[in-house]
This record gives structure tokens, C-alpha cells and sequence, in this order.
């Protein structure tokens, strides 16, 4: 393993840095929800969470802070269409943002 330099260093990314990195933004249509548990277990940065009853559970967005990375994988796997990604994740500052565009929908295939 190799050490970093200082040089170096000021081009890593802090990523708790609200100044260089803008996180995506999870909303989940409660009335839509099934409750299924899919979209928790399949996102990577563990941004949503089941509340409820049982018989009644529904995810949510947890309530602390999320560094969500807008993979779209829990708006993909949501049956319901009981969620969207209206944020993309992007670091800002003296990185360059590459055509990466708005999150859509993926085109699913039947």
C-alpha cells in the first residue's frame, strides 16, 4: 500500500463536506408503498427503513442524515412506483460533472 501526498490529497473529494458533495434526494409515496422491504434491502448507502405495524409496514426515508447516492436501484425495484429519486448525487467544487443528467426511470423489459 502506498502513502498519499499532500498534493494529492487536495484532489480526494471530503464526502461529508456538504460544500463538496450534494447527496441525492429519496420521497416515497406512502400510499403507493406495499411494504415489500425490496427497496431497503437493495440500496447500497442503507438510506430507507421500515416503520409500521405489522401487516401495516411501509418504508420511509430514515430520518438522520443519508448520504444517498442516487443509484436509483430502490426506484427501479419499487413495484408500487412508490418511489423516486428527485436528486442526483454529484460532487461540486474543482470536480467536473460529466454528463451524468437527471435520474430516470429504467426501462424495464416484460
Amino acid at each position: 500500500m502506498t502513502s498519499v501526498t499532500k498534493k494529492e490529497m487536495k484532489y480526494i473529494p471530503t464526502v461529508d463536506d456538504p460544500a463538496e458533495a450534494h447527496f441525492g434526494v429519496v420521497v416515497v409515496d406512502l400510499d403507493k408503498c406495499t411494504g415489500c422491504n425490496l427497496c431497503t434491502l437493495i440500496c447500497p448507502a442503507n438510506v430507507l427503513e421500515m416503520f409500521g405495524e405489522k401487516g401495516d409496514r411501509r418504508a420511509r426515508v430514515k430520518d438522520e442524515l443519508v448520504y444517498c447516492l442516487a443509484c436509483d436501484n430502490c426506484q427501479a425495484s419499487c413495484e408500487g412506483d412508490a418511489i423516486s429519486v428527485v436528486k442526483g448525487y454529484n460532487f461540486v467544487g474543482r470536480y467536473k460533472k460529466v454528463d451524468i443528467g437527471e435520474p430516470s426511470k429504467p426501462r424495464r423489459k416484460y
